[in-house]
This record gives C-alpha cells, structure tokens and sequence, in this order.
C-alpha cells in the first residue's frame, strides 16, 4: 500500500476492484479555513452492498492506521468511510494536542453525512 502513501486526494484501484478515494471537504461548521481529510474505500466488483460504516481513529493514530481494515471491510460487500481528525492525518489543525470536544462533533457529523449518501 506504498502508492497510498503518496495519495493525499485522489482515487487508486488496486486489483482493478478495490477503489479508494481520498478527499478533502469542507466540515459540517462549514469554516472555509478547516477541510476534513476523509477515506472511503469499496470493493466495485461487489453490486449489492451490506451496508456502509464509519471509522473514527484514537488520539496519537490517523486513518491509515485502519487501512488494511477498511480493505477487509470493502471486500466483504461494505462500504468504508474513514475521516482524520482534526491535527491528525491530513486533516488541517494543531498536530496532535488541539483537538476540542466541539470540533470532534463536528468532524463525526461529517462523516455521518458523506455515510448517508449510500
């Protein structure tokens, strides 16, 4: 998974089936300052899916930690959202220590929402 590495917005498929799209949006509090960095990761091969779920990293990782994860997942017939934190991943902010309460709720609406449209 090297070349993802390299992939801070874009989209790769890897086996000519699995598609990961890396983005960068604007959050729910809609501050044009803050973008959220978000993965989403589904197995294309697979026309009928279970289901989509969410992934939330823990403080000191990001959502690549989960990558191999949200692979797993998508081959399994789900689809896979990942989002990192404010300060973590590629998500703007104070790296690591900045994180309130307040902006985490923000950031999980986020990622509720881009869920919800599948």
């Amino acid at each position: 998974m090297n070349a993802l590495e390299l992939l801070d917005e874009g989209e790769i498929k890897f086996n000519g089936r699995i598609q990961i799209n890396r983005k960068y949006v604007c959050g729910k509090t809609n501050d044009s300052s803050s973008y959220d960095h978000y993965t989403l990761v589904q197995d294309t091969s697979i026309e009928k899916k279970l289901g989509v779920i969410g992934i939330v990293h823990g403080f000191a990782q990001c959502s690549d930690t989960f990558m191999e994860t949200q692979v797993q997942l998508a081959m399994n017939g789900y689809i896979v959202y990942a989002i990192d934190l404010e300060g973590y991943g590629y998500t703007a902010g104070a790296r690591i220590c900045g994180l309130r309460i307040e902006r985490f709720h923000h950031q999980v609406a986020t990622l509720l929402q881009l869920a919800s449209t599948n």
